[in-house]
């Protein structure tokens, strides 16, 4: 089949440069002088086709099997380059998955601080709230206490007093009747 191929091309060629140099040369037959150019026409025209025969012969089979490597050494590569694109895209698509869900958790994970944030303010004012309540109440006990305190002090420190002005006055008031009945009081006093 491919001989067919190379002797019909040899074929076509021939006989197209044959026409060629009939209609190109028609003025050249003609005159005795320009005979020349003709045949330096012609031979080019044999020489080409002898150069396309070689060439289709000789460096065809080669030059069509290295075109051939080419293409499947491309086609080989585009194959690769597909799969690796299929395999990139599937590796996006998974990181894009990855980045939702990781997007998704963030703003859970965020929801959830801001939670835990605000029961932890809450707790926070609460237990304020308590001390401050018992810090009052303490204060209050302590200013109660401290008045407690001073009016003790200020009583006893009246008495004191007392004593002292009824020590002073009492020995110049108390006559000797007077004497005698307290001892006679303290006596029944102690007897009963």
């Amino acid at each position: 089949m491919k001989n067919s191929y190379k002797f019909f091309l040899v074929c076509f060629c021939f006989m197209a440069g044959t026409l060629f140099l009939h209609f190109s040369a028609f003025d050249a037959f003609a005159s005795e002088n320009a005979w020349r150019p003709t045949y330096d026409l012609v031979l080019r025209w044999v020489n080409f086709f002898i150069m396309v025969f070689l060439i289709v012969k000789f460096a065809g089979k080669p030059l069509m099997d290295f075109l051939r490597g080419r293409k499947e050494e491309i086609s080989s590569e585009i194959r690769h380059l597909e799969t690796e694109r299929e395999i990139i895209s599937v590796k996006i698509k998974e990181a894009m998955t990855t980045l939702d869900e990781s997007e998704t958790r963030f703003a859970q994970i965020k929801e959830n601080i801001v939670k835990q944030g605000e029961s932890k303010k809450a707790e926070i004012i609460s237990g304020a709230s308590q001390e401050s309540i018992m810090i009052i109440e303490k204060a209050r006990q302590s200013a109660e206490f401290q008045l407690l305190k001073a009016k003790e002090k200020l009583r006893n420190d009246m008495i004191d007093q007392s004593f002292e002005i009824a020590l002073e006055k009492i020995p110049q008031v108390i006559t000797e009747q007077d004497k005698k009945n307290l001892v006679d009081n303290y006596v029944k006093d102690t007897a009963k």
